[in-house]
């Protein structure tokens, strides 16, 4: 996403997708972006993420999911399958999914979401 305008209507989208499945959501500038970074913040209790929507020329877009530092829950193995990674083996508390495209990034995040409102997503 070369444009800012391109980079703003995908941070809309990811919000209202987020806000119509329960979770808080946001956008906003990269503090550090120079202009050319949105960072899409959602959180789903006890689970978060941040999403960068970059105008650099790399493609796709890394979802890492963590769990709140004063939640004792961990990631079950159908979070996993839900954004098509694997749970960190040794904490189960992140879990980093990649989508290539925006249309696979709403689909991540819309079984993510629905694998935390399912009740499904932790241990």
């Amino acid at each position: 996403m070369k444009r800012k305008a391109d980079r703003e209507a995908a941070a809309k989208l990811l919000v209202e997708l987020a806000t119509s499945l329960g979770a808080e959501a946001s956008y906003e500038d990269a503090p550090l972006g120079g202009g050319k970074s949105i960072w899409v913040r959602i959180h789903a209790a006890p689970a978060h993420v941040t999403i960068s929507l970059d105008g650099a020329a790399s493609p796709g877009f890394l979802t890492p999911w963590n769990i709140d530092f004063a939640d004792d829950r961990q990631f079950s193995p159908a979070f996993g399958s839900a954004v098509d990674a694997d749970v960190n083996p040794y904490h189960k508390r992140k879990c980093m999914g990649y989508a290539a495209t925006l249309t696979e990034l709403v689909a991540e995040l819309e079984q993510a979401l629905t694998c935390i409102n399912k009740g499904e997503a932790f241990l």
